[in-house]
């Protein structure tokens, strides 16, 4: 029965050391993204063999108490972290993770510690027989709530940035603490391994997948989000489409150089991405060019966004005279309106364009 363990388990760790290597060839995915899933997969491989050496030395034999009691303590003390490793993938705008995060790991490893003389989490008898704590609910609320704060976390994330896939990643939360409720419900059934194995290769093909749709400079959505938008945007739907264009772009990148072109792209960028949210998706569709699409039809919601676009880049420009302009375009489609997208979004283009002409 070990020897199927170790089979299963060494199964499992091969496919981590062939996720990790992925992460070691060029993928999408941003450097602090690529460093928390190589945590994340080095932690679960360390805990995947803390694990099988626990079943490796749960024989009855007070010889291998110490040992067992050592890789035990260590498993307790290691799993509910596993989880909080994810956090700086949904963290805003690269914030670093508070100490708070982990006060609920800090009280399920001050529990472990004085496990081996209290029996909190787990005991082993004088026999080197294992059998769980009174306290042992503590390590499972503790990961419970680790788990839960993550996909919050996302879900709160998600209304922004990863609102596209925020409800697959609260599904991968949702399977995964299935999975280890198997586990903790019968002990003897080791499940929790094989289920985050899964999990993360799910977790990085989805991250790729839906990275693969940002523009790497600006970090808003790029021409391949643009046109699978679009393309999902039917005669029967109402929505507003704004179009933008940076005025005399080419002279700025001739006069102070492409480096601080890309200066006015990201900071225009970020401009108009702070009108994103959960009806609102903002794309670079060109070198200068960028679009907002709105799912709705409000004539002052819409007017609300560009004008939000314009005075926050007026106030920008007082202290930076060099950052250019916008031309503004924006057409409104009712739902009773049966022109396609193409046509609406050559609309805004001409008043982009007749707004340029004037300035």
């Amino acid at each position: 029965m070990i020897l199927g363990y170790i089979a299963k388990y060494s199964i499992d760790i091969i496919a981590m050391l062939m996720l990790l290597a992925l992460f070691n060839k060029r993928n999408l995915m941003d450097d602090i993204k690529k460093k928390a899933m190589k945590t994340v997969i080095i932690l679960s491989i360390i805990l995947i063999v803390i694990e099988t050496m626990t079943l490796v030395f749960d024989v009855q034999d007070a010889q291998f108490r110490t040992v067992s009691m050592i890789f035990n303590m260590l498993g307790f003390m290691l799993t509910p972290i596993l989880p909080l490793a994810l956090v700086p993938i949904f963290a805003i705008n690269g914030k670093r993770t508070s100490i708070y995060v982990y006060l609920a790991s800090i009280v399920n490893a001050i529990f472990v510690l004085l496990t081996p003389w209290f029996g909190l989490i787990f005991s082993i008898n004088s026999d080197n027989v294992y059998s769980r704590g009174n306290f042992f609910i503590v390590f499972i609320l503790v990961c419970l709530f680790n788990i839960i704060y993550v996909a919050i976390l996302a879900y709160l994330r998600g209304k922004k940035k990863y609102f596209p896939i925020r409800w697959r990643l609260i599904g991968l939360a949702v399977f995964t603490i299935l999975g280890a409720s198997i586990q903790i419900l019968y002990v003897e059934i080791r499940t929790t391994w094989h289920t985050i194995s899964i999990a993360l290769f799910l977790f990085y093909i989805l991250l790729n997948e839906f990275e693969s749709n940002f523009d790497s400079l600006t970090g808003l959505f790029n021409r391949l989000a643009f046109t699978k938008t679009t393309i999902s945007l039917t005669e029967h739907k109402a929505y507003s489409v704004i179009v933008m264009d940076i005025n005399d772009f080419k002279e700025i990148n001739d006069l102070y150089g492409h480096q601080y072109g890309d200066y006015v792209l990201k900071e225009i960028s970020s401009i108009i991405d702070e009108t994103s949210d959960r009806v609102t998706s903002s794309y670079r569709i060109g070198g200068d060019e960028f679009c907002t699409i709105v799912m709705s039809d409000s004539e002052k919601l819409l007017n609300e966004k560009v004008q939000y676009i314009v005075d926050k880049l007026a106030i920008i420009r007082k202290q930076n005279e060099k950052l250019p302009i916008l031309s503004i375009g924006y057409v409104i489609k009712q739902e009773d309106d049966i022109y396609d997208f193409n046509y609406i979004f050559d609309l805004a283009d001409k008043e982009l364009y007749k707004q340029k002409q004037e300035i």
